[in-house]
């Protein structure tokens, strides 16, 4: 049993409905979750008890040998959130809490292309950096994490540049897109990754 993790906005994916083919062909038993759907979310249970902790996809134990992350899941992108929902940062919150127990008893399972804590930790920039400055590749003389502003360094996003968030004036949901910049412009309160700028 192959368990498909992937994020998507559409309710037709042409990669997932070619994946699925592919799987179907080949006799391989599957199940896809979109983290996004509030449809996928409801169809998923986790349960403990005397007998052991359990996933259940519409009330059936699965016990998939391996997990396939397709995309990576953030749930505060665009997550399909219920009509009556009154907050919406709150339901997201919990529904990254959800996945991360989920993603706490499939731990000891193969993952492709890597488990989401392994995932994270090669997408820290800093860390990454470090191992290609220890493989001797050429790296920015400095980078630093801060909520102070350096000077002429670059001034980068931290983790994502694209984000929901909630607008105090409009009183809702709004997208916040963060540029990467050489601009010494106000840095809005925000920590951000100050790093020295690398020639092409």
């Amino acid at each position: 049993m192959l368990l498909v993790i992937s994020s998507s906005l559409y309710a037709n994916d042409p990669q997932n409905d070619l994946l699925s083919d592919c799987l179907v062909e080949n006799s391989i038993e599957h199940v896809f979750i979109n983290p996004l759907r509030l449809q996928d979310l409801k169809r998923l249970e986790l349960e403990q008890d005397s007998t052991g902790l359990r996933l259940l996809f519409d009330g059936w134990d699965i016990n998939p040998e391996m997990v396939y992350l397709a995309r990576n899941l953030r749930e505060d992108c665009f997550l399909e959130v219920p009509t009556e929902c009154e907050y919406p940062t709150l339901f997201r919150q919990k529904v990254g809490f959800f996945f991360e127990d989920i993603f706490q008893i499939l731990n000891a399972k193969d993952w492709f292309p890597a488990d989401p804590t392994t995932i994270r930790r090669i997408e820290s920039k800093p860390v990454l950096l470090e191992i290609a400055r220890s493989f001797g590749l050429r790296v920015p003389r400095i980078t630093k994490n801060s909520f102070q502003k350096q000077g002429n360094l670059y001034r980068k996003s931290l983790g994502f540049p694209f984000t929901l968030s909630y607008d105090k004036e409009e009183k809702g949901e709004i997208a916040v897109t963060l540029e990467n910049t050489l601009s010494e412009s106000d840095t809005e309160g925000l920590p951000w990754q100050w790093q020295e700028q690398l020639e092409s």
